[in-house]
């Protein structure tokens, strides 16, 4: 698959603006995503903490532009560092707005503001970029089980005790 000179040329000069000197460290920032994910986006979730958690990945964010990035003797680790911390940063937006939008806990997703979720407000969430650049959740209602899936279901039998069992 052959690449355009033109896009080849974008991503060389998209590299190239990112090589500067800096007053933060993408490793530094990368701890404090870290923890604001850690604090905001816990196991237990509410609205009030995943709106924190946004308005702090915002701040990140805006820090990007200030990233010492040097290409020396030792490599590119300067610039893979940026590059690993922008990726987290749009994995860890996404995960907050997509947990924002589900009101209702629901498997590994609990909110203490909505403790149940009520079986018709339950829906399958993707998060994409839209024309903006920006990340919007859009939501599809979950379609029934199909009748041979529903039959398995019906015939699983609940674990009556987890005791010697590996849960992971």
């Amino acid at each position: 698959h052959t690449r355009s000179k033109k896009a080849i040329s974008g991503a060389h000069e998209n590299l190239d603006s990112l090589i500067k000197p800096g007053s933060e460290l993408a490793s530094v920032l990368q701890r404090e995503l870290s923890d604001v994910m850690w604090k905001y986006c816990g196991v237990v979730r509410d609205k009030e903490n995943l709106l924190k958690g946004i308005s702090n990945i915002n701040n990140l964010k805006d820090l990007i532009a200030c990233v010492d990035v040097r290409i020396d003797a030792e490599g590119y680790q300067d610039l893979m560092h940026l590059s690993d911390l922008k990726a987290s940063l749009i994995t860890a937006e996404a995960t907050l707005i997509s947990a924002l939008k589900r009101k209702g806990s629901i498997g590994a997703h609990q909110r203490s503001d909505f403790p149940a979720s009520k079986k018709e407000s339950i829906f399958n969430y993707r998060v994409t970029l839209n024309k903006e650049r920006k990340l919007e959740v859009i939501s599809k209602k979950i379609e029934p089980l199909h009748n041979e899936l529903q039959k398995i279901v019906a015939n699983t039998k609940n674990i009556q005790s987890f005791k010697g069992k590996l849960i992971e």
